[in-house]
């Protein structure tokens, strides 16, 4: 996996972030305003068609996914403090 570099930091700067080899990570910045989702609900059927939605449901070792996202959060929480 490449690491992003950020865009140079100036006011009005639109330029997406670039991994080390100039490419432009895995975003798609390119798509038209058409094709975005307007509504919550074309918002959810476009998230469940990608796959976004539903990518872990075969998972067998997060349960109860409201638990697993808490216990994800206190994780990171203690990383930050630990640093």
């Amino acid at each position: 996996m490449a690491t992003r570099k950020a865009p140079e930091e100036t006011s009005g700067d639109t330029t997406p972030p670039t991994t080390e080899d100039g490419s432009d990570d895995d975003f798609s910045f390119s798509s038209p305003v058409e094709d975005k989702p307007k509504t919550g609900q074309e918002l959810y059927r476009a998230l469940v068609e990608s796959g976004f939605i539903g990518a872990w449901k075969d998972r067998t070792n997060i349960g109860d996914s409201v638990e697993y996202a808490r216990l994800l959060r206190k994780r990171a929480s203690e990383r930050l403090r630990g640093q």
